[in-house]
């Protein structure tokens, strides 16, 4: 049932209100974060849904609007103080929780924080709004400038980290299905509690059912002692402890990509040479308390 849902295509939720007067550099924008995903990804398969006014000619607007809505794997909200106000935002996010919810389906969202608001702002005081809280718990790509008049390439660096998030999360649901994947339990710092049991048999569990050559990887990672590592130094490093480990750079990443997918590690961003090997701390504790580093 999940395969009618098209996890290289992302639903771009905004009120038309808040970008009136500036909607030519909003859909610069917009076109750059499709152009930056479809190069971090290396195919042009990637699309983006920006144009509702179509959809909402006909007394059939709202069949319409939750059809596109319902096939797009991911939403991107573009919050700004208007978002919370449109009455067809709110269609828009309650159809997709409504497509998740039913499908069993794992939340894909990546807000663009466009225009200061209250509700990013204090969202504790709008606990009673579940569409508010829902935004609220999700990290944002900061796209506000304090001057009124910008440039396309004021954005373009967090324009680029946008997209190496929504590439990474797509390839991992298309793997895998769009299936929900357990997650952690989380602390005031929103950091995985560690102590957790529950996490850390996760992490043991899915450190077990690795290859080898998987295993060997995260060893090296957690024992770093730099706090990321590129792929092309990952990949001399192995080679030089153990020749028949990899026979590319491109097969280690591919290795890695895996290991990022499980949430073993972090790959930042998701490409070639460019992409850097992170520890992730708890992830590096559990496996140390239960042995699981030595080889």
């Amino acid at each position: 049932m999940n395969d009618a849902i098209d996890w290289n295509r992302g639903f771009v939720s905004y009120s038309h209100t808040s970008v009136r007067g500036g909607s030519g550099l909003f859909r610069k924008l917009i076109s750059r974060l499709e152009k930056s995903i479809r190069e971090e990804e290396g195919s042009k398969r990637f699309s983006l849904v920006i144009d509702r006014g179509a959809l909402l000619d006909g007394d059939d607007w709202e069949t319409k609007l939750r059809r596109e809505v319902t096939r797009s794997g991911l939403l991107i909200p573009l919050i700004t103080p208007q978002y919370f106000e449109s009455k067809y935002c709110k269609l828009e996010y309650e159809t997709f929780r409504e497509r998740n919810i039913r499908m069993n389906c794992e939340d894909c969202v990546f807000p663009i924080y466009f225009r200061t608001c209250d509700q990013m702002t204090s969202p504790e005081e709008f606990v009673g709004s579940e569409w508010v809280q829902f935004m609220a718990q999700y990290q944002f790509s900061d796209w506000r400038k304090s001057k009124e008049n910008f440039e396309l390439q004021d954005l373009l660096q967090p324009i680029s980290k946008l997209a190496s998030r929504i590439v990474q999360e797509s390839e991992r649901m298309s793997l895998s299905g769009g299936s929900k994947r357990w997650k952690p339990k989380l602390g005031v710092s929103g950091n995985p509690e560690p102590e957790a049991k529950e996490y850390a048999d996760y992490i043991d569990a899915t450190f077990l059912s690795l290859t080898g050559t998987q295993k060997h990887i995260v060893r090296r990672v957690c024992k770093l002692t730099e706090p990321e590592i590129s792929i092309d130094e990952l990949y001399q490093s192995m080679t030089l402890q153990k020749a028949e480990f990899f026979s590319s750079e491109k097969e280690l990443l591919y290795r890695t990509k895996e290991l990022a997918h499980q949430g073993l590690l972090l790959l930042e961003p998701f490409s070639n040479k460019k992409s850097f090997v992170k520890p992730i701390t708890s992830v590096c504790r559990v496996l140390t308390d239960r042995n699981r580093l030595t080889t």
